[in-house]
């Protein structure tokens, strides 16, 4: 884990006591299982279990950028997101099916992650994050957080350089991922104007992210 006390915060996040007073709350349990090291030819990787989401995450790299045109300062983070046929609990879906929405996730998943790995210690370089969606969660957010959280996991697993470690929750109308060493939110969607108790709950889930990679 990086020196969090000596680093600067990304600028394009946002401190999260702008949605969230002071008061400490708890958060019931909901289900989380974390598992990291589970693929032996990744850098890092980890399996996850959210509110009935499923997740497998692999990352590989850094490796060094072979086509010169592809050439960058700041290291180059490259997901790729994918469902499972049987990922759905109400049908079996056709292959390309998801096409439109695995793009849609890649990207979101791609800018929250941006403002979590320090991208400028890996010059000329490119980082590759495979997703794995084995089941989806109670909604579309729910998966989505499961996969933020999956990814941090992996990230730390692989031991690239992170501002802190990234974790998310989410409920069936809002989404938040954030790095709770820093203040700072790296992604939000939401159809509510209260998004407190999600903040909360994401503040909740760090404690055993972070004792995972101490134990």
């Amino acid at each position: 884990m990086p020196d969090t006390r000596r680093l600067a915060y990304p600028e394009d996040t946002i401190d999260y006591h702008l949605f969230v007073d002071s008061k400490k709350q708890q958060t019931e349990d909901e289900g989380l299982l974390i598992q990291s090291g589970i693929i032996s030819k990744a850098n890092g990787s980890s399996y996850l279990e959210y509110k009935n989401s499923k997740v497998i995450v692999a990352c590989y790299g850094p490796k060094d950028i072979q086509r010169r045109e592809d050439f960058t300062l700041d290291g180059f983070l490259k997901v790729d997101l994918n469902f499972c046929h049987f990922a759905s609990k109400t049908k079996r879906r056709l292959p390309g099916e998801l096409k439109d929405k695995e793009k849609a996730l890649s990207t979101i998943v791609n800018e929250s992650l941006s403002s979590v790995i320090q991208l400028k210690r890996y010059p000329k370089s490119q980082i590759d994050i495979c997703i794995q969606i084995l089941e989806e969660g109670d909604s579309e957010y729910v998966t989505l957080a499961t996969i933020l959280t999956a990814c941090g996991v992996a990230i730390g697993d692989a031991g690239l350089e992170m501002f802190g470690l990234v974790v998310a929750a989410a409920n069936e109308k809002t989404f938040v991922a954030l790095m709770p060493e820093l203040n700072q939110v790296t992604g939000l969607i939401t159809e509510e104007e209260n998004v407190k108790p999600i903040i909360l709950e994401a503040k909740a889930i760090y404690p055993h992210v972070h004792q995972h990679f101490v134990n």
